[in-house]
């Protein structure tokens, strides 16, 4: 057996048995004592000789291999793994990070007008503001502009000196557009939640009433008594509106003395009216807790 070795030491050699051939490269390979090799020879000369020209690349190419590739009549060279590349193929070179690529350089000066021709401005044109130290030949900005124009003084009211006193509420525009516009009170109200608590606008003493804003949930609630003379108590609320969707519930507090409570409410425009009725007693006082719920308009 014979090793052959390739001028590059890193690469594994061939092994050439006696007597026999090896096909592991384009070219036939003959070992030690083998006959009729000599048409063989013959075609690897050849080859070489024409750089085993064809459209279709040599099998079992080597590294540094030539191949003339007709198809295109171009001369290539295996680079290893069997790739071919044309002759004068350099390898792109390493490029640090923070490399600015022509491409890129080319889209950045995309975005200047240049100092000779006549160039086409498309689109808004956004300035810096102008100072006044700028040259007068500069393009000024829309902010520049109305900062010069004439002021009409009825439009605005004096900080100091005024000889009349500034009367009546100053009104907001009540369409909201800009997150940093002033908001009237009114979209305050119709936004926030809160949670109101006042007295009814009756004399009914103990009575509470809490409102759920925006979705204007209402709960009124107190204690009253009806006396042993009386078998009804009727409790009026106005001044908060027309309430619907309304529900009543009552009970006696203490010693009931067998006596039992029920309640109707019946609204009428803006007025709700709370009815409490007493059963099965004429003659006790009775104190009386109850809650009502409901929406207001």
């Amino acid at each position: 057996m014979t090793n052959i070795l390739f001028s590059d030491t890193h690469i594994t050699p061939l092994n050439v048995p006696d007597r026999s051939v090896n096909a592991e490269t384009p070219l036939a390979l003959y070992g030690s004592n083998s006959v009729n090799y000599g048409k063989d020879i013959n075609t690897n000369l050849l080859n070489l000789l024409s750089h085993f020209s064809g459209i279709n690349q040599p099998l079992h190419g080597v590294q540094g291999q030539l191949w003339f590739d007709s198809s295109k009549d171009t001369l290539k060279v295996n680079i290893g793994n069997d790739v071919y590349v044309e002759l004068g193929y350099t390898k792109p070179p390493v490029l640090p990070d923070n490399v600015i690529l022509y491409s890129k350089l080319k889209s950045d000066l995309s975005q200047y007008l240049p100092k000779v021709g006549t160039p086409v401005m498309r689109g808004t044109l956004l300035l810096k503001d102008t100072l006044e130290t700028d040259s007068e030949s500069s393009a000024v900005t829309k902010k520049y502009v109305d900062s010069k124009a004439p002021i009409d003084k009825e439009d605005y009211i004096r900080l100091t000196g005024n000889l009349t006193i500034a009367e009546g509420p100053i009104y907001l525009t009540a369409d909201i557009l800009s997150p940093s516009q002033a908001a009237t009170k009114g979209y305050a109200d119709a936004t926030i939640p809160q949670v109101l608590i006042s007295k009814a606008v009756d004399s009914t003493e103990g009575m509470n009433i809490v409102q759920i804003l925006p979705i204007k949930a209402t709960h009124i609630f107190g204690e009253t008594t009806i006396s042993s003379s009386n078998y009804i108590k009727s409790i009026d609320i106005n001044g908060y509106g027309k309430i619907h969707s309304v529900s009543c519930h009552v009970t006696i507090i203490g010693d009931d003395y067998g006596c039992t409570v029920s309640a109707k409410v019946k609204t009428a425009g803006d007025i709700l009216t709370l009815n409490i009725l007493k059963h099965n007693s004429t003659t006790s006082n009775l104190t009386v807790h109850y809650i009502i719920i409901g929406f207001m308009e």
